[in-house]
């Protein structure tokens, strides 16, 4: 996972929001 320049926090919720609406 992660398509991103940078890995933070923000990052990670968005994608679990996309995994799982």
């Amino acid at each position: 996972m992660g398509g991103g320049p940078v890995s933070g926090p923000a990052t990670k919720r968005e994608t679990s929001k996309r995994i799982h609406p």
